[in-house]
């Protein structure tokens, strides 16, 4: 079924903004899994093995792209959180963080650093890269 079906039907996917898609892009090529939030606004990055409907009861890693344009100093974060039994989260880890208006490099260099915390070897709470 084509886009347009879809749309017709009211099952078509929200569209993703550009930030967001090179975020999921380079997550892709770091084979990890990700979605947009088109509601948040964010892209979660969870591991590949994880079912995207399942994404966010496992450690996973929340990305967001500041722009000043959102009343926000330009930048590019990504914050890791686990469950904390209660049904909500807790922060665990900030696993990527740059200032200024993220270009490829940035954005690679950040969806690698995400696929080395969803080794086995994650930096504990509150350690910053």
């Amino acid at each position: 079924m084509d886009y347009a079906a879809l749309w017709f039907t009211g099952h078509a996917p929200a569209p993703v903004p550009g930030a967001a898609q090179r975020l999921l892009d380079a997550l892709r090529s770091a084979d990890v899994a990700g979605f947009y939030d088109g509601e948040e606004g964010v892209v979660y990055a969870h591991p590949l093995h994880v079912a995207q409907d399942r994404a966010l009861e496992e450690p996973h890693v929340m990305l967001q792209v500041f722009t000043a344009a959102d009343g926000w100093p330009d930048g590019f974060s990504a914050v890791a959180f686990e469950p904390d039994g209660s049904g909500s989260f807790r922060e665990v880890a900030t696993v990527f963080e740059s200032h200024g208006v993220p270009g490829e490099q940035m954005v690679t260099c950040g969806a690698t650093a995400v696929a080395e915390w969803f080794t086995d070897l994650r930096p504990p709470a509150g350690a910053e890269r």
